[in-house]
């Protein structure tokens, strides 16, 4: 990911205060070779972090539709009008 991430966006410096336990851990990770520095680290774990905070985003957006009338409505119709197709695909490509 590092080397990926430098090439494809620029870098902009800022600093950053750790609990100390949290910064001993991560020089921990980086002297065992886990990673290849404390500062691609953070940034591997910051970008997971939010990705999980977009994926809970989305998964609570569709939840919601589950509870949507129209939307189920229109779920239903489309299952109605396309399920024969997509029985008839699903067994040519099984076969």
């Amino acid at each position: 990911m590092g080397k990926n991430l430098m090439v494809q966006e620029r870098l902009v410096r800022t600093t950053l205060d750790l609990p100390r336990d949290l910064l001993e851990r991560s020089n921990r990770v980086v002297d065992e070779g886990k990673a290849k520095s404390r500062n691609l680290l953070i940034i591997a774990a910051l970008a997971e972090y939010l990705d999980g905070l977009e994926r809970l985003e989305i998964d609570t957006a569709f939840e919601a539709m589950q509870d949507d009338g129209v939307y189920r409505a229109l779920m239903l119709s489309l299952t109605r009008d396309f399920g024969p197709s997509d029985q008839e695909t699903l067994e040519a490509v099984e076969r």
